[in-house]
């Protein structure tokens, strides 16, 4: 998380650092420095927030259970006795998605 963070938190430093050519540097300075962690911290919190939306918590990564719940979902057709969805990891162990992969991100 850190390299993410690092070149917003980075960025904005050199931003402040480039105020030799303002007109105002008294105010322009604080208004611009907040301004620009105000937007860095919404747009984390929004990638945060699609991550959320688009990403499973936890997943089986098997790619035979994903083709037939999808199957099961789409067209109706019934699922085998004993059956677990790709998202289902109560009993196993998953080492996809949210929850256990960084790839996700």
């Amino acid at each position: 998380m850190f390299g993410v963070f690092f070149p917003a938190v980075t960025g904005i430093v050199a931003g402040a650092n480039l105020s030799g050519d303002l007109k105002d540097p008294a105010s322009a300075i604080p208004t611009g420095t907040l301004l620009a962690i105000t937007v860095t911290y919404i747009s984390y919190i929004g990638y945060a927030f699609m991550m959320g939306g688009c990403a499973l918590r936890e997943a089986s990564g098997n790619l035979t259970e994903y083709l037939m719940t999808q199957d099961s979902l789409v067209n109706g057709t019934e699922l085998p006795i004993g059956f677990q969805a790709y998202d289902n990891c109560t009993d196993r162990e998953c080492e996809y998605g949210m929850y256990n992969s960084a790839q996700v991100l």
